[in-house]
């Protein structure tokens, strides 16, 4: 994503570096990187050797992708210390939509 100058200079003033990390009530030492990966790992071992892997994270749900039937969808997901957990029972089929903008 392309993001202007004045564009990240309000961002920034909205949301300061570690607003994110007080959002997922992580520790100062955790990176984001650090929890995509613990994200992915446990998603990973949840799902075995089936054949659906992460395509977004966000706070509270992945999207995730299957290539066997095609379709994404969007998988709840809990952290509580350093235990990640799915809730594959809330799972639901999700689509995205790309619409064309008109130039001006």
């Amino acid at each position: 994503m392309f993001v202007n100058g004045k564009t990240l200079k309000s961002l920034q003033k909205k949301y300061p570096a570690n607003a994110l990390q007080k959002l997922l009530k992580l520790p100062k030492d955790v990176s984001l990187d650090q929890l995509s990966s613990a994200v992915r790992s446990a998603f990973r071992k949840a799902v075995g050797n089936e054949d659906i892997w992460i395509s977004e994270i966000y706070k509270d749900h992945v999207i995730a992708h299957s290539s066997s039937d095609a379709k994404y969808y969007k998988i709840p997901f809990s952290i509580d210390g350093t235990d990640i957990k799915f809730d594959f029972s809330r799972k639901v089929e999700v689509v995205r939509c790309w619409k064309e903008v008109e130039s001006k």
